[in-house]
Order: structure tokens, then sequence, then C-alpha cells
């Protein structure tokens, strides 16, 4: 893992970073292993500074330690210390906010109301799903600083990460990692098989059903659910509590060989 040092101080402005260990009030002699980054603000008192925001990012993996100051004005962003437990309750809360929706559709006496709120409450649990999958993905590779390397090398069509890691600009490079995996969409059968395999090493089925879900919600999430003959997809309660149903064997399949994986 990476040591750093800063003649002078540390601030770090942004959610979005975390340090393994950090600290400040260090000469230079007592941190002789340490790679030195260079200032990049100045105080109105002439100190100088290194400034570790969204546009001057630094790696997430790696120890920071300065000769003056070291401060931070922000918690680090949920992202960095969500267990895989964590993504499966926000999962089932995410799920809480579908039903609510299906119950206010329920209230409307007007039917084109009604219909567009069991639309909206059928993409909540879509989204739930992609929630998921996003979140386990940056479970794994937030804390492992291997497998984030590996995963990243291999998104080779991401060209400016491409070119961010040959310049050594590791910081960069991991926050478009993180907003990659933060706006693919996960709802398709070869993306869920292909990072089950990649990040957890798990060979999973995808089956039919689900693949109707996906394609029922490209059809709303592009087209409004409008069908070929003109009218729109509507739901039963039913309808979305199985969906529900079929969805939740999937992430618990997923989220069991996970668990059964960290504790082998």
């Amino acid at each position: 893992m990476k040591k750093y040092y800063v003649k002078g101080g540390i601030l770090v402005n942004t959610p979005f970073f975390k340090y393994e260990n950090a600290g400040a009030g260090y000469g230079g002699d007592s941190m002789p292993d340490a790679e030195i980054i260079p200032t990049n603000k100045v105080l109105p008192s002439g100190e100088k500074y290194l400034l570790i925001d969204d546009k001057h990012p630094q790696s997430i993996f790696a120890e920071y330690y300065a000769s003056s100051f070291f401060t931070t004005g922000y918690c680090w962003a949920p992202l960095f210390h969500k267990s895989y437990k964590d993504d499966y309750e926000e999962y089932n809360a995410r799920i809480q906010d579908a039903r609510m929706l299906m119950e206010l559709s329920l209230k409307y006496g007007d039917e084109r109301a009604r219909g567009l709120l069991s639309r909206d409450s059928f993409l909540a649990v879509m989204n739930a799903f992609e929630n998921f999958m996003a979140d386990i993905i940056l479970t794994r590779i937030t804390n492992d600083e291997n497998v984030f390397y590996d995963f990243a090398s291999k998104r080779s069509e991401q060209k400016k990460i491409q070119k961010d890691l040959a310049a050594g600009r590791n910081g960069a490079a991991e926050q478009k990692i993180i907003e990659y995996v933060l706006r693919q969409s996960y709802c398709s059968a070869d993306k869920i098989i292909e990072t089950c395999k990649e990040l957890f090493g798990q060979a999973i089925k995808v089956n039919q059903s689900i693949i109707n879900l996906f394609m029922t919600r490209h059809l709303i999430a592009h087209r409004g659910g409008r069908k070929k003959d003109g009218t729109y997809v509507t739901f039963t309660n039913h309808e979305i509590e199985d969906t529900i149903r079929k969805i939740t064997i999937l992430v618990e399949t997923i989220k069991k060989f996970i668990m059964e994986r960290d504790h082998s």
C-alpha cells in the first residue's frame, strides 16, 4: 500500500474519498518510505497545502501524512463503508418504496393515474435491483486494491480511464471507475452473469422469467410503457408482488454465494 507525505497541510473537501490511515505533525525524517506529493494550494497565511476534492482526486488505496495539518469536513460517502449486508438492506428498503407506490395507485379511481403509478412501482423494483448490483460491485472493488485495478484494467473500452492509469493518475482513474459502475444498467442477463463471474468467481443462471421482466423494464424506461398496439402496460398489485418475488430470489441467490465466499 502506498504511503504519501505532504510538506505542508492536507485538506479533504469531498465525501468521495477515503484513506487507510492519515495524520499530521510528521517530520520528513519520520516518513522515509513515503512518496512526497507536492502541494497545490496556499492559505492566506502563506501556508501551502494539498487540496483533495472532486477536481483534485487522490487514490483511495493509500495512507496520507502531512507535516502541518490534516483536515476534512466530510464523512466518507456511504459507498466506501457499506458491507454486503448493508447492500441487501438497502435493496429491501427500496422494495418497500415500490410497495408504497403500488399502495398509492390502488387509492386512485382514475384508471390513468393507477396505471402510471403501477409502472412507477414496477420501475422502483427494477431500480432496487440495479442499485443492489452497483452496490455489491463497489463494496467488492473499493475494499481490495488488487481487485479494483484488475477490474479497471479490463474496462478497455473506457479510454479516459486507461489514459489515467497509463499516466499514473490513480485518483482520477478510481473516481472514473466508480462513476462508470454507478451509470451502468444491470437489467441484463449478460451483465449479471459477467459481473458475478468476474468479481465473485460464481457462475449464475438468469432464467427467462427474469429476462422477460428486464424487457418490460426497458419498454417502460425507453417507451413510457407503450406497447406496439398503442396501449400501455399496467400492473395489478399481485403482478407487482410476483415481480418482487422473482427479483428477490435472484438477489438472495447472489447474496448467498457472496456470503459463502466471504466465510469460506
